[in-house]
């Protein structure tokens, strides 16, 4: 050990190496304990994280709340707040699993040109086109598309998280609703809300731009912060 004290400093050919001769000696035996202090600091950090990444847990109940997250930690933690959806209102609960349970490829240009029914019953399975026309009431968030000058939303887009309404994050061409209101609801942003009515599955082209697949006259909006 003394020889390797007395070397001249020149002799070193790499940089940044720990000098292990140097370390303190463990008090009362607490090798560990010493040797986790001098890791160095990503180390620290790589554990840590990964320790954290393991404690997160999507669809966490929380004292009887529904913990909703998303991929990437792009945005915070949303805790649903709505009440209990009541079954005998006469609305069957659905949720975006069901919508999106398939593979949905389209042309965006030569299928809205003439409504083939053979080749729409080929992309959109019998189960999702029997939902046609049924109650329904469905959790997401809102995107307004149409505000009139009293500031009611006439039209929003329902998507089932938030990075598809503040990242930009495009979901599948099955994974929003567009919801109608003739009446107008208000603005309900950066919340999950529930709204309930009666769904079309149709395909629907505004000239050469495709709308979407599923579309709800809203009858009823509920939100946490009426």
């Amino acid at each position: 050990m003394n020889e390797e004290k007395s070397s001249p400093i020149s002799e070193f050919t790499e940089v940044g190496e720990p000098i292990l001769d140097n370390l303190p000696e463990s008090v009362d035996g607490d090798d560990d304990r010493n040797a986790s202090n001098l890791l160095p600091r990503d180390d620290i950090n790589t554990t840590n994280n990964e320790q954290l990444a393991e404690s997160v847990t999507e669809g966490e109940i929380i004292l009887g709340q529904t913990l909703l997250s998303t991929e990437g930690n792009q945005s915070l933690p949303v805790i649903n707040l709505l009440p209990p959806h009541d079954e005998s209102a006469g609305y069957q609960a659905l949720t975006y699993s069901t919508l999106t349970q398939f593979s949905y490829e389209i042309d965006w240009e030569a299928d809205g040109v003439e409504f083939d029914f053979s080749r729409f019953a080929s992309r959109v399975p019998r189960s999702i086109r029997k939902l046609n026309g049924t109650k329904v009431a469905l959790e997401g968030f809102m995107v307004p598309t149409v505000v009139d000058e009293s500031n009611l939303v006439k039209e929003f887009l329902l998507m089932p998280d938030q990075l598809s309404c503040c990242f930009g994050q495009a979901p599948e061409a099955n994974g929003w609703v567009v919801v109608r209101s003739e009446k107008g609801v208000g603005v309900f942003m950066d919340q999950i809300i529930r709204a309930l009515g009666s769904l079309t599955v149709e395909e629907r082209w505004d000239e050469e731009f495709f709308v979407g697949l599923y579309h709800l006259e809203c009858e009823e909006l509920i939100s946490s912060n009426p």
